[in-house]
């Protein structure tokens, strides 16, 4: 058997991404150099990979001699380029093959005169590769994977950008309102990715963190982005209970297992925090302005920050509790946070959708 860096299995039925590749064949190839890697000891190179007979995982053909005459089930993409395969992933009838700033797709087999396979791979050269081995991950809508500039979404062709929107963290210049760190490129094999429940999640480190001390989640759907503060040194989707959850390893600390579902509140007992942070607007009026009143939904305990003229400093924290009435906290010196009434509104609860709300009223 070959000694593989990436193992991916090529569609067993045909469907309607391709009609000729569901031949049921191992692939195995992201070898680099070894002497005797490959099947049966043959030498393998970082652009090599290698296909199994079809159904059968454990024999590879790699000659082409013999009567019938055998296959020659391997070969090299784009030698010499002084890149090498990263990994390969398997996603519909697509077996998709990533180096460092391009990826080829396994579409469909041929037969040559002599009976033997002949693989169909296309190249998408676009300057986009794979920029960790383990940052890529196969879901319903296609393929997700990390790369220097940012994240990226395939389905066999030109690849699209999907991270634009927090592209600072790759550029490394964060807006003034963003309170936490770039991606450490230094650190880019550590990150790791996998797809959830119409959801995308990238672990990364940041700063100058030796560990991934961030997770972010792209929501497929709605196409937003958030980060948590979850240490993940890896990533996997496990049933175990009544449904699938999201299982993770801490980078950090216990060497332990978490696990994350929706409406999860703590982590290890510890109830998580969740922030939210608006950015800046002049409202199309670039004139000194008086904010009186702000309001916010939600249900439990909050606090709420006002920051002014991209001060990355905290203008006041205002504690809330939802639900009820409540006297405004004293301010710092030279700030006055009374309202009109000099107290929290009495709470109304909002029948359609049983959220109580509460406002605030501050000068600033």
């Amino acid at each position: 058997m070959p000694r593989a860096g990436a193992l991916a299995v090529t569609a067993t039925v045909p469907g309607n991404t391709s009609g000729s590749n569901a031949s049921n064949r191992l692939i195995a190839t992201a070898f680099g150099t070894q002497a005797n890697g490959g099947p049966g000891g043959m030498a393998t190179t970082p652009s090599r990979w290698f296909a199994s007979n079809a159904g059968q995982p454990e024999i590879w053909e790699t000659d082409g001699a013999g009567t019938p005459v055998r296959g020659r089930n391997f070969g090299d993409l784009t030698p010499g380029d002084g890149e090498s395969i990263m990994t390969a992933v398997t996603w519909r009838e697509l077996v998709l093959i990533f180096k460092e700033t391009k990826f080829f797709v396994l579409w469909g087999e041929s037969t040559a005169t002599d009976g033997t396979p002949v693989f169909n791979f296309r190249e998408v050269v676009n300057q986009v590769g794979l920029a960790s081995k383990k940052a890529v991950a196969v879901g319903r809508d296609g393929v997700y994977f990390f790369n220097r500039r940012g994240i990226y979404r395939t389905t066999g062709g030109d690849p699209t950008l999907l991270s634009d929107k927090i592209s600072p963290l790759w550029t490394g210049d964060p807006d003034v309102y963003y309170q936490g760190n770039p991606i450490n490129l230094a650190r880019l094999g550590l990150v790791r990715m996998e797809w959830h429940q119409e959801q995308l999640f990238v672990a990364i480190p940041t700063g100058t963190s030796a560990f991934n001390d961030r997770l972010l989640v792209y929501d497929t759907q709605h196409d937003w982005w958030t980060v948590y503060d979850i240490a993940a040194s890896g990533l996997a989707v496990f049933r175990r209970s009544d449904r699938e959850e999201l299982h993770h390893g801490y980078a950090t600390g216990p060497l332990r297992i978490g696990h994350r579902n929706y409406g999860s509140t703590d982590d290890r007992g510890q109830r998580i925090t969740s922030r939210w942070r608006s950015g800046w607007s002049d409202y199309q009026q670039p004139v000194q302005k008086t904010f009186r009143e702000m309001k916010v939904w939600g249900s439990g305990a909050a606090t709420v920050s006002f920051s002014v003229d991209f001060n990355r400093g905290v203008k006041a924290n205002l504690p809330l509790v939802y639900g009820g009435e409540g006297t405004w906290p004293a301010g710092p010196a030279g700030n006055t946070y009374a309202g009109a009434k000099g107290r929290y509104d009495t709470y109304q609860a909002l029948k359609d959708s049983g959220v109580t709300y509460a406002t605030l009223r501050t000068t600033t």
